[in-house]
């Protein structure tokens, strides 16, 4: 069996610290470790793909997909089966869940808020006709399904036959397929588990291992193999560092930021003694307060600092005991002076209207022009007089005062009622009584046009179940009428007794009679019709009805003839490794190599690996021609971001087609 991959590999070890994240828009340098994809924008938005309905379904994407049907008008999105239009609820309909015409109904609708659920119910022998079922003729093309095949009745000889010798069932991801054997990809090429590991490409990896089923390969993290391409920002913290192993030396200038610190990862004692100089401290270590200077020391900013008064020296006496003992004050007019305590006396204050500066313009003319007032629940506003709307009071009981007696107690006591003709009386208690009540048609007001010519014109009727509709007449439907029993008048003698006494049954193909009961019989035997035939419904046969093998790790095969059950062992395995080496740097010319070989053919699956040079650099390979016997490869390094030709390590394996 042939696995078909092709390999481009950029110096997987270089890569492997990068991030797969991308953030399009305004501020790019905010992106959330947990997004694969950002956009941020005020002005801008996101507009996906749009299509109309046709369009839209003919296409399959997959699950979670989205599109914004110009048709409907909305979003769709794809469930994995088929698109969903979100915008479509239609909460106007309402369905029943109680049965009219039928007291046994084979359709049950639950419902749940505003769902209906509708599901097939039980289908009883009385909504069978007698004799009416024939698994040849009556069963219809799907209906069998996997709740209808017993479990472990689906044997091999209930599978169509195969077309070639060595045929597989497998699964393509939406149906059973028939497939040679030879198309299956398998994994271990050689039939050998753990010797597929090449490499490493770099020294921070160490390869040990023979490459067998008891000694597979194994990667592991070379002693000194980590510098300081592979760690990340903030990966060093104060546990990865020796105390007192920081020193002048190992800090560049400027180099302590606050991002490459950890928190609390450095405190005095990782640091050397001496080591921190004035060209080692970063402005930004200046705070509130301080300034940097020219030298890289620390100078107080006096004009920034907000003193702590129980931290000044030479306080003069008068202030020492934190008290103004000197200063004294007096309450001037229209203000009061209580202790130490000042009060705006308002009782003192008279102030002239003349004098008052900066008066709202509304105001200048000495009237209120400008002020709205509306009238609001239970008064009316004329002109600029306010009244009690009566006719919009809803007053309290228990806040009106002056009640007479009769209704202090909160009843009327007084009052008798009497019911008048088309009403009755019972207690306190009035009620229309239809049966008294005789409207005359000619006094009846506010008659809509459709009926002011005493004919119904608009109304229109339609014939539900069991009733039919010829002109205006209204006749009952007898095919699809399911009478109740109990009201039917007239039976016959043989029925009175509500038993039938003459009629006989007997149980056809595919169906069992046990006393008066039918019953469709599982599936366990054979289903007569062609080997195409329609009665067993798509994906009905499932794992569990399939009948189980005799040995663990069996497959199913055709053998030209019939399914059998064969062992995975006995399916033939080729290999597919048909040439593979080492190709040393320096036996390229600016990064380009030419391999010749027989086993070389035009569609030969090439994979190919390249070794990184210089760590930082990115690496690539890149396969730019292949022919009968033939193949050539160039190799890329990217120096400062620029893709240039050059040599390198890298190792090939070409599979068979």
């Amino acid at each position: 069996m042939k696995t078909t991959h092709v390999f481009l590999l950029l110096a997987f070890f270089s890569f492997a610290m990068m991030e797969a994240q991308i953030k399009i828009g305004e501020n790019p340098q905010n992106l959330d470790p947990s997004s694969v994809l950002e956009l941020e924008s005020n002005t801008r938005v996101l507009v996906i793909t749009r299509m109309n309905t046709t369009q839209m379904e003919n296409t399959t994407p997959l699950q979670g997909a989205m599109v914004y049907n110009t048709d409907t008008q909305c979003v769709h999105f794809y469930d994995g089966t088929q698109w969903i239009n979100p915008c479509d609820r239609p909460d106007e309909q309402t369905f029943s869940a109680d049965a009219i015409v039928n007291d046994n109904p084979t359709i049950e609708i639950t419902e749940n808020g505003t769902n209906f659920n509708f599901e097939v119910g039980r289908i009883r022998g009385e909504n069978v006709v007698p004799t009416s079922l024939n698994g040849q003729v009556h069963i219809q093309a799907g209906s069998v399904t996997g709740a209808q095949i017993q479990d472990a009745s689906v044997s091999f000889d209930k599978l169509g036959i195969g077309t070639t010798s060595g045929e597989l069932l497998q699964w393509n991801g939406t149906q059973w397929i028939l497939v040679d054997e030879s198309a299956l990809a398998v994994t271990e090429a050689d039939a050998i588990i753990g010797n597929e590991v090449v490499g490493p490409a770099d020294a921070t990896l160490v390869l040990s291992g023979t490459g067998i089923d008891t000694d597979p390969f194994l990667l592991d993290v070379n002693n000194g193999g980590i510098n300081t391409n592979e760690l990340a920002d903030n990966a060093v913290n104060s546990q990865k560092i020796g105390d007192g192993q920081v020193g002048t030396l190992d800090l560049a200038n400027d180099a302590v930021t606050n991002l490459k610190m950890a928190d609390d990862a450095v405190d005095t004692d990782e640091i050397v003694d001496d080591a921190v100089t004035a060209a080692k401290i970063d402005v930004s270590v200046a705070g509130t307060g301080l300034n940097q200077a020219a030298n890289g020391s620390l100078e107080i900013d006096n004009s920034n600092i907000n003193p702590d008064w129980t931290n000044i020296t030479s306080i003069p006496a008068g202030f020492a005991d934190n008290v103004d003992d000197n200063t004294t004050y007096t309450a001037g007019t229209g203000i009061t002076l209580t202790g130490t305590t000042f009060s705006v006396e308002n009782t003192g204050i008279a102030p002239d209207w003349t004098n008052i500066t900066n008066i709202p313009a509304g105001f200048a003319d000495n009237t209120d022009d400008n002020t709205t007032y509306s009238a609001g629940t239970g008064i009316t506003l004329t002109g600029t007089t306010f009244s009690v709307d009566n006719t919009g009071l809803a007053p309290d009981w228990t806040s009106i005062t002056s009640i007479p007696v009769g209704f202090a107690d909160n009843t009327d006591d007084n009052t008798t009622y009497t019911a008048g003709t088309g009403i009755t009386l019972t207690g306190t208690m009035f009620s229309v009584d239809n049966t008294a009540v005789a409207p005359d048609w000619t006094n009846i007001t506010g008659i809509p046009a459709g009926f002011a010519d005493n004919t119904d014109d608009n109304t229109t009727y339609t014939a539900g179940t069991g009733i039919t509709l010829t002109g205006t007449t209204f006749s009952v439907d007898n095919t699809g009428v399911a009478p109740d029993w109990t009201n039917i008048t007239s039976i016959p003698a043989g029925f009175a007794d509500n038993t039938d006494d003459n009629t006989t049954y007997a149980a056809g193909t595919g169906l069992t009679l046990t006393g008066t009961t039918f019953s469709v019989n599982n599936l366990g035997g054979d289903i007569l019709g062609a080997p195409n035939a329609t009665v067993i419904n798509n994906d009905a046969v499932t794992l569990a009805t399939i009948a189980d093998g005799t040995a663990n790790g069996q497959v199913m095969q055709w053998n030209g003839t019939d399914w059998v059950l064969v062992d995975d062992s006995a399916l033939d395995v080729v290999d597919e490794i048909a040439l593979s080496g080492q190709v040393a740097a320096a036996t390229g010319v600016a990064g380009a190599y030419t391999i010749n070989n027989a086993a070389i053919t035009p569609t030969s699956v090439i994979q190919l690996t390249v070794q990184e040079n210089n760590p930082g650099n990115p690496i690539m390979i890149q396969l730019v021609n292949q022919l009968a016997g033939q193949f050539t490869v160039q190799v890329y390094e990217f120096i400062l971001g620029t893709p240039t030709p050059t040599n390198a390590n890298w190792h090939y394996i070409v599979l068979a087609p």
